[in-house]
């Protein structure tokens, strides 16, 4: 999808998000007991109704959330950065091996680019996943987005490449997160 598809589905859901706030907020005035109608005293010439300040600042405070959410939902929530480290699977795996909590606290929630050669690949729950070898049934793990799934598909066995991915943990394999090739 090109950068204009994006556009129009980040307005359309802004409009949705924004519609859905305005409900959130009608029901929490209804359950708060606030009259919604206009009162049935006669008026008066000259009664000017008093605005809320306060209001005008709640609408705008809900406006500015949730166009928040929804520049994170459409464009943040996948992006990662340029790599902290660049290291190839065997030294990041022996680096694990070595001392998992010396290389947790260096790596954890880093963004890293891997170099190895593409073990096997697979889905788990929707999303594609590659393994890099680095000796043995050792290794590390990269989990795509689903949105990435023709870029995972694409490396073959065999093949030496780099992913860039965020680390999670190791768990059997030393495993990154919101992988992309590089």
């Amino acid at each position: 999808m090109d950068l204009a598809g994006f556009v129009i589905i980040g307005f359309i859901a802004l409009i949705f998000l924004g519609l859905a706030g305005y409900i959130l907020h009608f029901i929490y005035r209804m359950v708060k007991g606030e009259r919604l109608t206009e009162d049935e005293r006669p008026k008066r010439e000259g009664d000017q109704p008093k605005p809320d300040p306060g209001e005008n600042a709640k609408m705008a405070y809900y406006f500015i959330a949730v166009l928040l959410v929804a520049i994170w939902f459409f464009f943040g929530r996948h992006y990662v950065g340029p790599p902290d480290y660049r290291l190839d699977a065997t030294k990041l795996y022996s680096e694990y091996a070595k001392s998992e909590l010396t290389a947790h606290a260096k790596y954890y929630d880093k963004t890293i680019a891997v170099t190895g050669e593409v073990a096997t690949t697979g889905v788990s729950l929707g999303a594609p996943w590659v393994i890099l070898r680095s000796g043995g049934f050792k290794g590390v793990q990269c989990f795509f987005p689903k949105k990435r799934t023709a870029e995972a598909a694409s490396l073959q066995k065999g093949s030496t490449v780099t992913v860039k991915g965020v680390m999670m943990e190791k768990l059997g394999f030393v495993m990154l997160g919101k992988c992309s090739k590089v």
